[in-house]
């Protein structure tokens, strides 16, 4: 009885740290990107993380596949438009068929369901065209058009014209593009963790230090604390990766047209199953 009652508690108390594993993990996904950057940044100008990886060896860097610094004239152009700016309308009406096309939709669909349909409340695109009869053609520029406006939207700053739901924090990290006729992952900056790749540590080789009695128990405890950071800004860095690397994948028919027909229907929970994670 007593011994049953023990597992219980055992069994309760893993569970119950393996939870608060979780949470500290949500946390640190949640940060931003210029806080996890400062992070890393204070991890890796540590003398301790220094020394462990040009004097011992043990630190090190693991590339992601596909990853390819972009050229500084591109990575320029992306900043200026990933900055916080007024929202162009104007930018999105360079096509002379979207205004006519505008005012087909909104005649038939009415003011309050087309302000429901920019606000993202109302996604069922599909059903607008049925109704509005539009042809392939002008449902392929319809849906574009709304497809971009929502995009820049969340990518700018709200506008006192349209009373948008608070979306998170965007921060553009990478591009997906066509290079030699494959698809690559353009890290936006050139010091990007997805550049350096996610750490690497040799933890055979520090048990072997250990056991030569290069470090004393102090300098071990420190050792270890450092490597478990580590190991959290790998759950992080490769998290980011995985998503932006399975979107690589699984949209490549999008990616080479450019046209939204060709969109896999992708969930955030089918997502995060495939890379084994939690929504």
């Amino acid at each position: 009885m007593l011994s049953s009652y023990k597992m219980e508690i055992r069994q309760t108390t893993a569970q119950k740290l393996k939870l608060m594993g979780r949470m500290k993990l949500a946390q640190f996904l949640s940060l931003s990107e210029n806080e996890f950057k400062e992070y890393i940044d204070k991890i890796e100008e540590n003398p301790l993380f220094n020394e462990l990886r040009y004097k011992y060896h043990l630190i090190g860097y693991k590339r992601f596949h596909d990853v390819i610094e972009k050229p500084s004239s591109l990575r320029l152009k992306e900043e200026l438009i990933s900055q916080e700016g007024n929202f162009n309308v104007e930018e999105l009406m360079e096509n002379p068929e979207i205004l006519p096309l505008l005012k087909k939709v909104g005649s038939i669909i009415g003011i309050e369901e087309f302000n429901k349909l920019l606000h993202g409340k109302d996604g069922q695109i599909r059903k607008i065209i049925e109704k509005c009869d539009l042809s392939n053609q002008e449902a392929k520029i319809f849906k574009d058009f709304i497809n971009k406006f929502q995009l820049q939207k969340i990518l700018t700053s709200s506008s006192s014209d349209f009373s948008f739901p608070s979306y998170p924090k965007v921060f553009l990290i990478a591009s997906i593009e066509k290079e030699d006729n494959r698809l690559v992952i353009h890290p936006l900056k050139k010091e990007s963790y997805l550049i350096k790749g996610k750490f690497s540590i040799n933890y055979y080789r520090f048990k072997e230090l250990i056991g030569e009695k290069k470090f004393s128990s102090s300098q071990i405890n420190k050792i270890s604390a450092l490597f478990k950071k580590l190991e959290l800004i790998n759950r992080r860095t490769t998290t980011i990766y995985q998503v932006i690397y399975h979107l690589k994948e699984i949209q490549q028919a999008f990616f080479n047209s450019g046209n939204p027909e060709d969109l896999f229907p992708l969930s955030q929970s089918e997502l995060a199953h495939r890379i084994g994670v939690h929504p």
